[in-house]
C-alpha cells in the first residue's frame, strides 16, 4: 500500500490513539470481571466487544503502517501528494491534495487518485487542461507539499 509521507504520520497517530483506547477498554474489562456473572451482564460483554475491536483495528492498522511505502510527489508533473489548484470552467478556485484512498478525506481538501479528478489530474502540469464529466478544467497550480 502506498501513502504519502503525512498520510503516514497521520496513521502512526492514530494507532497512538487507538492504543491509549485499549488501555481503557482493558481498564473496563477487568473492572467488570471483579462485579459480574459473565454469562448474564451486557454492560460487560460491551465493554469486552469494544476492547476486541479496538485491538483489531490496531492490529490492522499496525499491519498497514508495517507494510505501507511513502510516495512523494516530484517534479513539475502532477502524482500523488501534489497539491493542485484548478478551476472548472469559469468558476471558482479549488485546491485539493491528491493522496491515496486511506488518506482520502474531501472534507480536508484530500481527494483520492482513484477519483475521476484525481486520474484526469494525474501526469499533467500546470497550465494544462483536461476534461471531467463533461467539464473543462485547467490546472493553475501545482506543487509538491
Amino acid at each position: 500500500m502506498e501513502v504519502t509521507a503525512q498520510g503516514h504520520a497521520d496513521l502512526q497517530q492514530k494507532l497512538q490513539q487507538l492504543q491509549q483506547q485499549i488501555k481503557l477498554a482493558e481498564q473496563r474489562v477487568l473492572h467488570g470481571r471483579t462485579f459480574c456473572d459473565f454469562s448474564d451482564d451486557p454492560t460487560y460483554q460491551q465493554a469486552f466487544d469494544d476492547y476486541v475491536m479496538l485491538r483489531e483495528q490496531a492490529q490492522e492498522l499496525a499491519y498497514l503502517l508495517k507494510t505501507a511505502t511513502i510516495v512523494q510527489a516530484t517534479g513539475e508533473v502532477i502524482g500523488v501528494g501534489a497539491v493542485v489548484t484548478f478551476r472548472e470552467g469559469t468558476g471558482e478556485l479549488e485546491t485539493y491534495q491528491l493522496v491515496t484512498a486511506l488518506e482520502a478525506d474531501v472534507a480536508t481538501g484530500k481527494i483520492s487518485i482513484q477519483s475521476p479528478m484525481a486520474q484526469a489530474l494525474l501526469g499533467k502540469r500546470e497550465g494544462d487542461e483536461v476534461e471531467v464529466n463533461g467539464s473543462k478544467i485547467t490546472i493553475i497550480k501545482a506543487s509538491v507539499s
